[in-house]
């Protein structure tokens, strides 16, 4: 049951009705009900699996609180990251280390078949994994002050708002606001339709629209001048973004109906003037997790360069795995790690040296410069996120540096069509990165019914409606 599917509109009305109308004891029922519904529409086989990681929290929870001893409390923790790690690899990887144990074999000599049956990937598996980890951590660090009911668990990993693709939301977060249940207030109503009604913007007008030119480029890439293959990559990295940050407003705004708040995903990132930069405003839930649960705990930055760059590579590394069993993820992961890496020793080349500070009347166009270098070094990067084979992405990056002259193939309408939408998400994004602009929109009663009446007529008249699937659904 997608957010963009009529079933959804009839499913969320009945549940919101439903909410509006029963105590907080009663809504936990209620909540729990609704989101197993909404992961059965997609295949009820794997409400088993969630619910099997649901129980093994909870166990693990409750022996965490009861367990004074700090080995036993190790044993337990340990106990849940790998249930949910062996979910995650059985589910996701199993077949592809399969596959590269097969491929190493064959470099030297031996050749192995083996037969494996197809695992289906069941959806969301990567984000309700997260939450769960983050929730039996968070009670090891003492963040939460007491394990939640079995309820409050059902609710904070299958809430059917972010279940699918997030944005991912810490345990000492939202556990908190499911305790204290939904609050039904016009001003986080307000907030939410404007929040939703920008998703569905993003979601349907741009990610849809520019979807119909670029996939037929990426599935045959070798067919296509370098113009075209230049046109196909930068359409895409705003596709993956209004695709992506579309679903994580709805969600949002949908939880913000209820009266819940959850944290931003993006905030501007092709905005950014260094890859730090870009990860604190790309997929900002993720980005943080590794951080907090992964990066820091492998020593972050504290035991000296070597390790930080260790640290660094194995973040970046993990971090594209997450995405997917691809080489490609991995090349995209790691491509990110060096990034960072280059940004980090050109800041210590810039302290050693002493470089001169930039003129005032300069500074607008260092920075310009750099958004355009990042930007650039992100394209490459997306290149292997987006072509299923390592020899597609070559063969894609080849045709590029070519140099050849676009193709006649586009459609002029939908060309001028996606540059429209593309430039007024840019705009907006420039405009809405300062928080305090949104706060104006939201005052001013004149300028919220327009922003929504605009945004109603325009999903209407340019929205790509019977679009595919969210792209981070595979995930």
């Amino acid at each position: 049951m997608s957010f963009t599917s009529p079933a959804f509109f009839l499913f969320f009305l009945a549940y919101f009705a439903a909410s509006l109308l029963v105590s907080r004891r009663v809504w936990l029922v209620l909540a729990a009900l609704a989101s197993s519904f909404f992961y059965a529409f997609w295949d009820w086989r794997f409400l088993f699996l969630l619910y099997y990681v649901i129980t093994v929290s909870w166990f693990v929870g409750i022996r965490l609180n009861s367990t004074a001893s700090e080995t036993s409390r190790k044993r337990y923790v340990a106990l849940s990251v790998v249930s949910c790690l062996s979910v995650l690899v059985a589910f996701k990887y199993f077949g592809f280390f399969v596959d590269s144990f097969t491929q190493m074999t064959a470099a030297f000599g031996l050749q192995l078949q083996p037969r494996l049956a197809q695992i289906l990937l069941p959806i969301g598996i990567s984000f309700y994994t997260f939450h769960a980890l983050s929730y039996t951590i968070d009670l090891y660090r003492r963040k939460l002050a007491r394990p939640a009911g079995y309820l409050s668990l059902v609710v904070y990993l299958a809430f059917f708002p972010q279940l699918v693709a997030g944005p991912i939301v810490r345990a000492h977060r939202f556990l908190p606001q499911i305790d204290r249940g939904p609050v039904f207030s016009p001003r986080k109503i307000k907030t939410g339709l404007l929040i939703i009604a920008w998703g569905y913007f993003l979601k349907v007008c741009v990610a849809d629209s520019i979807a119909l030119l670029v996939d037929p480029i990426f599935a045959a890439p070798r067919d296509f001048e370098s113009g075209n293959l230049l046109f196909a990559i930068v359409a895409y990295s705003f596709q993956i973004y209004t695709d992506f940050s579309g679903y994580s407003l709805i969600a949002i705004g949908l939880a913000k109906l209820q009266g819940f708040d959850f944290p931003a995903n993006f905030l501007a990132p092709y905005f950014s003037s260094s890859f730090s930069d870009f990860w604190r405003r790309w997929h900002i839930s993720l980005s943080s997790f590794l951080r907090d649960y992964l990066y820091i705990p492998l020593g972050g930055n504290r035991h000296g360069r070597l390790r930080e760059d260790r640290n660094i590579m194995v973040t970046m590394f993990l971090g594209g795995l997450w995405h997917g069993a691809s080489y490609n993820f991995v090349i995209w992961g790691l491509l990110h790690g060096v990034y960072l890496l280059l940004q980090r020793w050109g800041n210590m080349l810039m302290q050693a040296v002493r470089f001169p500070a930039v003129p005032g009347a300069l500074r607008c166009a260092v920075t310009g410069f750099k958004v355009a270098g990042v930007y650039a070094l992100v394209l490459l990067a997306w290149v292997f996120f987006r072509v299923h084979h390592f020899t597609d992405a070559m063969a894609f990056l080849h045709g590029i540096a070519q140099l050849q002259a676009p193709g006649v193939i586009f459609n002029k309408f939908q060309s001028m069509k996606i540059a429209v939408l593309i430039a007024l998400t840019v705009a907006v994004d420039l405009v809405f990165i300062r928080r305090r602009n949104m706060v104006r929109v939201l005052r001013t009663r004149y300028a919220y019914a327009f922003a929504i009446a605009l945004l109603l007529v325009t999903i209407e008249m340019f929205g790509s409606f019977g679009g595919g699937a969210f792209i981070y659904f595979q995930f």
